[in-house]
């Protein structure tokens, strides 16, 4: 049975006569292909592949999930009667919920997510040599932590015994990187740089990005110490999105459910200033998180998040949806291992009106934060603690670098109080402009 139609009718079928109210199939597929070189030697390759299977059953208000590689007819029976003895064993969950009517297919759009181009080990090989002779090339660099070129393909098939339509999209996934080494004896230097595109041919070149990476660690060498205070702290598009990624946990539907965010009662009230608006897009061209339908195969489309600084949606799938009382906009995402669970895309700031360095120009003393380690995040209080390495800016001017730096505050009054810049470019899924906090303690010396 390897007409993946046929596997899936199979096993909705065969659930349905053994007891299941409902029955929903995932299939998942995935093949990726990566290269590690390090000194134009090539140190690692790795080629995998899998295939699996997941099934999910509704009997009663009640639900279990089981998954499987193994696609024999004996084995699948097995899986299937496996499935209806633990929903029959577990307690019933009022919010357990399946679209009725799924997005209709004549809705669905081609958002140009696979490229059929092949990238071979010679290729991947190639550009990640490359990549590190050119960071390689440029003066004070001494040493390479190494490249990577990669390329893998997915596929998710999605289908169930209320409309008993197979939903289905395939994805493709390049990215090359490098880390790279400036400096000698005891003040040496890393720094990374990466590129990642769903087509090949939107990569950035090797030059491009191994000469990024090398300049970025040049600008770290000599390091000194902030001084602990409460001062500016503007943050590099990079490490920008994260203050996005965190907004994203605070809104996730199953967190509001749980009343385990600091957001939980601010729903269509201002967070931010006027000045700032957050889009989840998942329908962009070839964007790194798109989807043309929900892992739920509801309509997911472009939502605002935040509009003139009102915070004016949660991300829900069926059931937190049904949790808060409210209807799905599209945001359930899953596995074949997983139940569905409510989630982001593409989600963006939108850019503001000042450049950069008209963002810093007023800044006497301050940091600009291009490094983000360790993470002390309460997600029912706001408060907000990361370890920070970047650059002094004083009187306008991002100067020399600085190292072992904590900052802190909240993360509404982070939101109160932010401003962006209007650099903003489309490379992580999650993206930001350089953005601006006035005021952080920042801990220094």
């Amino acid at each position: 049975m390897h007409n993946t139609t046929d596997l899936i009718k199979f096993i909705i079928d065969e659930s349905l006569k053994k007891g299941a109210d409902i029955a929903e199939v995932i299939q998942s597929s995935s093949q990726s292909l990566s290269v590690s070189t390090r000194l134009a030697k090539r140190e690692n390759v790795k080629n995998a592949e899998s295939q699996a299977i997941g099934l999910r059953v509704i009997i009663d208000g009640k639900q279990s999930l089981v998954a499987t590689n193994d696609f024999n007819k004996d084995s699948l029976h097995n899986l299937i009667s496996k499935a209806i003895l633990m929903a029959k064993s577990v307690p019933e969950d009022p919010y357990i919920d399946i679209a009725n009517t799924p997005v209709p297919k004549s809705e669905l759009l081609d958002l140009q997510l696979y490229d059929d181009t092949l990238m071979d080990l010679s290729t991947l090989t190639d550009l990640a040599k490359q990549t590190e002779e050119e960071a390689l090339n440029v003066n004070g660099i001494t040493n390479s932590n190494g490249a990577k070129a990669t390329y893998g393909i997915n596929s998710f098939i999605i289908s169930n015994s209320i409309h008993n339509e197979i939903y289905s999209y395939i994805t493709s996934l390049n990215s090359i990187s490098v880390s790279i080494v400036a400096g000698t004896g005891t003040d040496m230097q890393t720094d990374y740089y990466y590129s990642m595109a769903r087509f090949a041919g939107d990569l950035e070149s090797p030059h491009s990005i191994g000469t990024k990476a090398a300049n970025l660690a040049l600008k770290k060498l000599f390091p000194k110490k902030i001084i602990t205070n409460n001062i500016p702290v503007v943050f590099a598009p990079r490490v920008a999105s994260s203050i996005l990624s965190d907004f994203i946990k605070s809104i996730n539907g199953y967190t509001i459910a749980k009343g385990a965010s600091f957001l939980k009662d601010k729903l269509h009230t201002p967070i931010f200033s006027s000045a700032i608006n957050i889009t989840d897009d998942p329908w962009r061209t070839k964007g790194i998180y798109s989807t043309p339908f929900d892992d739920e195969c509801v309509k997911n489309p472009s939502l605002n998040l935040v509009q003139d600084g009102i915070l004016t949606n949660w991300l829900l799938d069926l059931s937190s949806a049904k949790k808060l009382g409210l209807q799905s906009n599209g945001r359930a995402q899953r596995s074949f291992s997983s139940v569905p669970m409510p989630g982001s895309t593409n989600v963006f700031f939108h850019p503001g009106i000042s450049s950069p360095q008209d963002l810093i120009s007023n800044i006497k003393y301050g940091f600009y934060v291009t490094d983000l380690f360790s993470t002390d995040l309460n997600l029912v209080t706001g408060d907000y603690s990361r370890g920070a390495a970047g650059f002094a800016i004083e009187n306008g001017v991002i100067t020399y670098p600085v190292n072992e730096v904590t900052i802190a505050s909240n993360l509404l009054s982070m939101f109160k109080t932010l401003s962006l810049a209007n650099d903003l470019e489309f490379r992580y899924g999650i993206d930001s402009p350089t953005l601006l906090i006035p005021s952080m303690m920042v801990g220094g010396v």
